[in-house]
């Protein structure tokens, strides 16, 4: 495969590279991973001899694929098929490309692979969109001193009791501070909730300990902050826009299994590699920013002569205001930095109004995992994400190839987006820079189902702005399925996937979960794969592909998908509150 001056990718041997024009940067990758492992030349050659022969068949008609006349909803249904995905999952979350880092060679891999299969589909146009990013990577760190007035606190190690980055384009940052402050929450929401945890307390230039999550309900306001349902104020991400926006110098969240909703491992993981920015950052940043563990945090607030369960009392009264603390804050750390690109890859389907075609439907799924980090307890050392998110991309491919020969009269665009890894980031700059077409609406597939048929799907979406809900239950009852609530509102899934980014631009936006009514399976069957996935998968390296895997369920999503797109895509739809 290496030593080929051009490949034919084409047909059942389809190849991992399909555009000549940058075949010879593409050959120069992989003969330095050639040099690097010689094993990844084997997979590479067996990419070709064993993956592609599962490719999707052309469409009975002409040599090139093309029908007679344009394809109609019935036969792009049937065009959808399990071994399509199945064998774009098994390549994307192969070893030879080494977790999909951002900006790493095997997002350039990743990339590369889904051009050339969109770059297959006729009159499909195919668009690269660079990213600019800035990334850190934690060099030499101490350890945190966060030690009260007259204690004597053991300095917490980086990675095993804290996680640190930086918003500074700088080599090294010091911490050195007499006092931080809990404030709670960390939330402002005056407007929404009549909250506010900062009151008028001034933390201009100072270093914030703050919980993740939102505060509880209580019997008096059983739907404060949407109850059960996370809302963006409880996502971490939310923690460290505040801290900027008041001109903080520094902030560290506590972690908890219950608040965070995933094991401190999850993070500590990617402790040590590379944090991911957009390189045009606009906000005030933050020297120093990152994790402590609960453990950390209750050595801490018992050494304040408090203890974490009066931390979490105060905080969810609101009443609470924010606690100063003396104490002796010290870091110091120096960072490997760097400025890069990454990739969004948009297949564009032109529409055939052409008073609509600038009118676009938007599929995404994030193409970026978590490269190569810390070994497991077996030596593995790539995060390969089979189902985050080789899973979803798989599925963009696999139906934007069952478009192929369909003439709608709205632009359709097919996009595997960059560093959703590092905050959304790729989808974030899509929905900012949409390359001049008016996004109608956005259908995102993230970690999608992979464990067989169910009765249901979960639509994820901005319940302020519930649009396409109607649309996504009609075409679900096309496909004999009902529609089921978010069955882990706590999770606050909608924050965390790229709908969120066409959420903000006010873009009606939705992502695709399978339900939990699986067919011939036990009423606990769902949470006992979900549990798995998130306990032992989720973000380890244990996230493979597995060929037994029944992918009838990820099918049921792309046709209700499907649906939706041929519903949309007609010059005279709209949503029913748009003029």
């Amino acid at each position: 495969v290496v030593e080929e001056d051009e490949m034919d990718l084409r047909g059942e041997a389809d190849a991992v590279i399909a555009n000549r024009t940058r075949s010879r940067n593409v050959r120069a990758v992989l003969l330095t991973l050639a040099s690097v492992a010689v094993f990844a030349m084997i997979i590479c050659g067996l990419v070709v001899a064993t993956f592609y022969v599962l490719a999707v068949p052309a469409s009975e008609g002409s040599a090139d694929g093309t029908t007679s006349g344009p394809v109609g909803l019935d036969e792009a249904l049937l065009r959808l098929t399990e071994e399509a995905v199945d064998a774009h999952m098994e390549f994307l979350s192969s070893d030879l490309l080494e977790g999909r880092g951002t900006g790493t060679r095997g997002e350039e891999l990743a990339v590369e692979y889904v051009a050339s299969q969109l770059k297959q589909i006729p009159r499909m146009e195919v668009l690269r969109q660079p990213v600019p990013l800035f990334g850190s990577t934690p060099d030499v760190v101490s350890g945190l001193t966060l030690n009260p007035e007259s204690a004597d606190l053991e300095t917490f190690t980086f990675v095993d009791d804290y996680l640190v980055t930086t918003d500074m384009e700088a080599a090294s940052i010091e911490l050195d501070a007499d006092q931080f402050v809990f404030v709670g929450y960390g939330i402002e929401a005056e407007e929404d909730w009549g909250w506010n945890d900062f009151k008028n307390v001034d933390v201009t230039g100072k270093v914030l300990v703050s919980f993740v999550n939102d505060p509880p309900a209580t019997e008096e306001e059983p739907d404060l902050f949407l109850g059960e349902t996370l809302t963006y104020y409880g996502r971490w991400t939310y923690k460290y826009e505040e801290a900027r926006r008041r001109g903080a110098k520094a902030i560290f969240l506590i972690h908890t299994l219950e608040t965070a909703g995933y094991p401190y491992s999850v993070l500590s993981n990617g402790g040590q590699g590379e944090n991911v920015q957009l390189a045009d950052f606009e906000e005030a940043r933050l020297a120093a920013k990152g994790w402590i563990t609960e453990d950390a945090a209750r050595a801490v607030a018992s050494a304040c002569g408090s203890s974490l369960e009066e931390w979490f009392e105060m905080a969810a009264s609101r009443a609470f205001e924010p606690v100063e603390y003396a104490a002796e804050v010290a870091l110091n750390s120096t960072f490997v930095t760097r400025s890069f690109e990454g990739t969004n890859v948009l297949g564009v389907l032109p529409g055939i109004d052409p008073a609509r075609d600038d009118a676009a439907i938007l599929f995404t799924g994030h193409h970026d995992h978590l490269g190569i980090g810390p070994a497991d307890s077996t030596g593995d050392t790539i995060y390969n994400g089979a189902i985050d998110n080789a899973s979803g991309c798989a599925l963009v491919l696999a139906t934007a190839a069952a478009m192929a020969g369909t003439e709608l009269d709205r632009t359709v665009i097919f996009a595997t987006v960059t560093a959703e890894e590092s905050g959304l980031l790729g989808s974030q700059y899509l929905a900012e820079h949409p390359e001049g077409f008016n996004l109608l609406a956005n259908i995102n597939f993230d970690v999608v189902n992979v464990y067989g048929p169910t009765n249901d799907i979960v639509p994820i979406y901005d319940p302020d702005q519930p649009v396409m809900l109607p649309l996504v239950e009609h075409c679900a009852s096309l496909e004999d399925l009902t529609i089921s609530p978010d069955p882990e509102p706590e999770q606050g899934e909608f924050f965390r996937s790229d709908q969120l980014s066409f959420a903000r631009e006010h873009v009606p936006a939705v992502m695709l979960k399978g339900g939990c009514q699986f067919v011939g399976q036990d009423d606990d069957y769902c949470k006992t794969v979900n549990d798995d996935y998130n306990l032992n998968h989720y973000h380890q390296p244990s996230d493979e592909y597995d060929p037994d895997w029944d992918l009838s369920g990820v099918i049921q999503l792309g046709r209700v998908a499907l649906r939706m797109t041929f519903e949309m895509g007609s010059s005279d739809f709209i949503f029913e509150d748009q003029e």
